[in-house]
């Protein structure tokens, strides 16, 4: 006698669905389930459903959809102490199934595979209602509906196919993409739940047969957003620092060293490696020091840079853009913040000369030029010249400003920083969404020597904000095509001298002078913008030409 079990009979007339992806880089073929794949805005996502059954299943509707959603768990301590989890489903695409595509009837036959194809393109943003909540500038709304890269979840395969990549995100904010195909039957569509079906004011309850879903990366085309204002967030960010430089610790002062870098300009990601495009950027710290009396500067001594990922979540929106610092004080409402540190480089500046400024000698300013290593006009020229040289003072003095002491005499150095991104790690582009925020902060240390101080160097550290930004891939190509002249063509003396005629034409210099007669082209010209009354009077007569012509 044999016993039947209800459990493994669904399990086993349930749909098997299996999701495949076309690779991009060879046409028709399905890309394989280890390969390093990411799309960017406006890209193509291809591939196919296939679904099987073991029996025969009746169903009634298939849905493919490609799916966005942002996932936070925030530990709560007031007003009641708990986990806070929030979901935000920001995208959701559906593949259109005609009625010619679904089996007639609507019953997966047992063991035959039945494939659904799909194209999903990634939009540019998002749809406005998908951010609704109160914000306190029109700013938060432009940002809040730029599509988000994804965050967190599976770990992220190498370009080598066998490492993974950590992109320094926590286990409490997840911003994932996926294709997701479900089957489903409805319960109410047998005309013996005719009455269930009234009871339930109209409304059809489906049940879910099989659901499968396929998380892809998405890495979006993130632009340059404006500098950001360091004077509104004082205790996140140090763009300019003073510090007194003594010759020992119960001694007197030598002077005032002054260190300043501005906002570097963003680095920008490859959207479809994660890898930073050409070179990497550089940031550029100038230095000033105010002696007392005849006092020389100290010499410098290493410059270390170091780059703070920071990733904001919350279990509500947020109505402004946050900071540290803001995240700290939110703490216990349900907003968090995670961060870590990467090292970056350590560059010995010891080599590093000082100008000198507002010592006059015969009238003219007395300057002592750079160093090679800390010029910024030595990546410019290699021959020096006073308007590279004043330009160079002029943004020193810009930046770093006088001292306390606003010495006559003073001296200027700048240094340059090569910003590159280990590839180690898998770096996002900035961005900020409605419950997750990534931003990056550079934090910059300078050491110098003043005398008798062999043991412990003097340090001045500043912490400047950084961008990163994403490319697309889709980027315009320029093709050029040359049709070769004929045997008849190039043995033809007019058609030849024509040829170089045009070629002289388009190649000569265009000329920029006034044109002549604009005299009287401006006495033709009416003195005034047409009137009602001259646009009904030229309709009037072209109706009346219009109808000549037809009388004819």
């Amino acid at each position: 006698m044999s016993i039947s079990n209800p459990e493994w009979q669904w399990k086993r007339s349930r749909p098997s669905i299996t999701i495949e992806l076309l690779d991009r880089s060879v046409e028709g073929s399905v890309a394989k389930p280890s390969s390093y794949t990411s799309y960017t805005t406006l890209d193509r996502i291809e591939g196919k459903v296939s679904i099987t059954a073991e029996t025969d299943t009746p169903f009634d509707e298939i849905k493919i959809t490609f799916e966005g959603s942002a996932t936070t768990f925030v530990e709560r301590a007031n007003p009641i102490p708990g986990q806070a989890k929030a979901l935000h489903t920001f995208l959701k695409l559906r593949q259109p199934i005609t009625e010619s595509e679904y089996p007639t009837p609507r019953v997966l036959e047992g063991r035959r595979v039945y494939q659904f194809p799909f194209t999903f393109v990634v939009p540019e943003r998002m749809l406005p209602q998908s951010c609704n909540h109160d914000k306190d500038h029109i700013n938060i709304f432009h940002s809040h509906t730029q599509l988000p890269p994804s965050l967190g979840g599976d770990p992220i395969i190498a370009r080598d196919g066998k490492s993974t990549l950590d992109d320094l995100s926590p286990k409490m904010a997840q911003v994932a993409y996926m294709i997701r195909a479900v089957v489903t039957k409805d319960e109410n569509s047998n005309n013996n739940n005719n009455n269930n079906n009234n009871n339930n004011g109209g409304q059809v309850s489906s049940k879910l047969l099989a659901s499968v879903e396929k998380p892809i990366r998405i890495i979006p085309t993130i632009e340059e957003e404006p500098p950001l204002t360091v004077a509104d967030h004082p205790r996140d960010y140090c763009t300019r620092k003073e510090k007194v430089v003594k010759r020992g610790l119960l001694r007197r002062a030598l002077g005032r060293i002054v260190v300043a870098a501005a906002q570097p300009a963003p680095l920008q990601l490859h959207a479809c490696e994660g890898t930073v495009m050409e070179s990497g950027g550089v940031a550029t710290v100038q230095v000033r020091f105010d002696p007392v009396g005849d006092e020389q500067p100290p010499p410098l001594g290493k410059l270390w840079s170091k780059l703070k990922v920071m990733t904001f979540y919350s279990g509500t929106p947020w109505a402004s853009y946050p900071s540290a610092s803001s995240a700290l004080v939110c703490a216990q409402y349900g907003k968090g913040m995670y961060q870590e540190t990467i090292p970056l480089s350590s560059l010995c500046v010891a080599s590093a000369q000082w100008t000198k400024h507002g010592n006059l000698v015969g009238g003219t300013p007395r300057t002592s030029r750079q160093g090679s290593l800390c010029s910024e006009s030595s990546f410019q020229s290699s021959t020096p010249s006073s308007f590279s040289s004043s330009s160079s003072a002029s943004t020193t003095e810009s930046l770093t400003g006088p001292s306390a002491l606003n010495s006559s005499t003073y001296y200027t150095t700048s240094l340059v920083v090569p910003l590159s991104l280990p590839d180690s790690k898998a770096f996002i582009p900035t961005f900020h969404s409605c419950i997750i925020s990534r931003t990056y902060t550079l934090d910059l240390s300078l050491s110098f020597h003043p005398p008798n101080t062999s043991f412990l160097s003097p340090c001045v550290s500043l912490r400047v904000p950084l961008q990163i930004t994403a490319a697309g891939s889709q980027q315009p190509t320029i093709t050029t095509t040359t049709t070769p002249l004929t045997g008849a063509e190039q043995e033809d003396p007019l058609f030849l001298a024509s040829l170089s005629q045009e070629v002289e034409e388009f190649f000569s210099p265009r000329s920029v002078a006034p044109r002549t007669g604009v005299e009287e082209e401006e006495a033709e010209r009416p003195a005034f913008p047409p009137q009602y009354t001259d646009v009904v009077n030229s309709v009037a007569s072209e109706n009346t030409r219009q109808r000549s012509l037809r009388a004819c």
